[in-house]
């Protein structure tokens, strides 16, 4: 068990909060891939009888 102290981090500013999430959107998108239009219609389907 460590005796250091938990380190304190200041809040990052909000331009660096907005470019890192928007980093994390693009990587993920690239690594998904495009959604197609018959994964558009079974999501809505589902949706419909979920109701």
């Amino acid at each position: 068990m460590s005796t250091n102290p938990p380190t304190v981090k200041k809040p990052l500013p909000y331009a660096e909060v907005r470019r890192i999430f928007r980093e994390a959107r693009q990587q993920q998108l690239q690594t998904q891939g495009p959604i197609t239009a018959q994964a558009i219609q079974e999501i809505q389907q589902s949706r419909k009888y979920a109701r």
